[in-house]
C-alpha cells in the first residue's frame, strides 16, 4: 500500500459528497439499506440499518478513491450546490428527507438522502 496515496485518498474522501440511502426487499423479505454517493459510481455499502450503511460507506470511499488514484484515474468532486447566499461555500449539515416512493420496477424505495454544501 502506498502510505501517500492513502492520505490523500483519506483527504478527498472526507469531502462533502451526497449521500443516498435506499431500502431494498431480499428475497426472504429482510430489509437491507443501501447507502452511495451517486458522484462515486459503484461505490456501494449494504448494511442492517441506515448507520451502518453510512458507516460502512464512510470506509469504502476511502478505499474507492484509495484504488481511483492507485490507478491514475481522476476522482470525480463532490457535487456543489447553490445555497441563494452568493456563496458555494456555506456548509449546511440538515438532513433533507422527502417521501418515500415505491419504485415497484426493482421493489426500491428512497428513505432519505443527505445532502451536504461544499
Amino acid at each position: 500500500m502506498n502510505n501517500d496515496l492513502w492520505i490523500r485518498a483519506e483527504q478527498l474522501a472526507n469531502r462533502q459528497y451526497t449521500t443516498e440511502v435506499l431500502t431494498e426487499t431480499l428475497s426472504d423479505g429482510q430489509i437491507v439499506y443501501l447507502a452511495r454517493n451517486p458522484e462515486l459510481p459503484n461505490c456501494i455499502a449494504q448494511e442492517n440499518s441506515v448507520e451502518k450503511a453510512i458507516s460502512e460507506l464512510d470506509d469504502a470511499r476511502v478505499d474507492f478513491i484509495y484504488f481511483l488514484l492507485v490507478d491514475q484515474f481522476p476522482v470525480p468532486d463532490p457535487i456543489v450546490v447553490s445555497t441563494g447566499t452568493g456563496s458555494p461555500y456555506s456548509i449546511d449539515d440538515s438532513v433533507d428527507r422527502v417521501d418515500v416512493r415505491p419504485n415497484t420496477s426493482e421493489e426500491r424505495e428512497l428513505l432519505f438522502t443527505t445532502s451536504f454544501i461544499t
